[in-house]
């Protein structure tokens, strides 16, 4: 289970709080590894935009801390953020900000997303139920995480039912080679739903759609 959090530098010590409460998602998430990553937005070159690129595509959960310090910041107003908001809309993650401090998230483009705590109540402007707060945050995150694991289960048999059948058609193909090209777009399907761990690796089953091309 991916998560990648973004914050800005100056919220260093509240993103550190955050992690430390973070922990929580490992303990309810037993034989599941809680993978967590995170960026400050200090490095948008092109490798940096690379890496925020790549890490946001492979993330189930995308953690955006919003203060009066990141909603304007470059990297929250960044091509590859707002790319995130597809993926959301596409259900290929889920995107979550969560509220630091009281600012004007709702006049940013992340506006029309569920905030955490509930009803944007800032967490640092309510130092008396903070607790109370960050626990809203990783249960409610523990939520969204279930839904996570029930849709890469889904996927996964999804995977397994394509993939057996296109591999049945290649293996037989010298019996029925005028079936062979009706494996491709059981291939195609397999790799859209493919993700790291999955059997067979994704660049043998790209090998086998060049054969049946072939």
């Amino acid at each position: 289970l991916n998560i990648f959090i973004a914050y800005h530098p100056k919220d260093q010590a509240q993103f550190e709080e955050l992690l430390y409460n973070l922990v929580g998602l490992d303990e309810k998430n037993k034989g599941y590894i809680v993978n967590k990553v995170w960026y400050d937005g200090t490095d948008l070159s092109e490798s940096g935009r690379a890496s925020i690129r790549e890490w946001t595509e492979a993330a189930d959960l995308v953690v955006l801390l919003m203060s009066d310090n990141s909603i304007l910041a470059p990297v929250f107003i960044s091509k590859e953020l707002r790319e995130t908001l597809q993926q959301h809309d596409n259900e290929q993650s889920i995107v979550v900000p969560i509220i630091l401090s009281t600012c004007w998230w709702e006049d940013t483009v992340f506006k029309y997303l569920d905030v955490l705590p509930r009803a944007g109540l800032p967490i640092y402007d309510s130092s008396n139920i903070k607790n109370e707060l960050f626990d809203q945050v990783v249960e409610e995150l523990d939520r969204k995480l279930e839904k996570v694991r029930q849709r890469k289960e889904e996927l996964e048999e999804t995977f397994k039912l394509k993939i057996t059948e296109a591999e049945d058609i290649f293996d037989n193909w010298q019996r029925k080679p005028e079936q062979l090209r009706s494996a491709v777009p059981l291939y195609k399907e397999a790799i859209k739903l493919w993700r790291e761990g999955c059997a067979p690796d994704k660049k043998i089953i790209e090998a086998h759609i060049d054969s049946c091309h072939r």
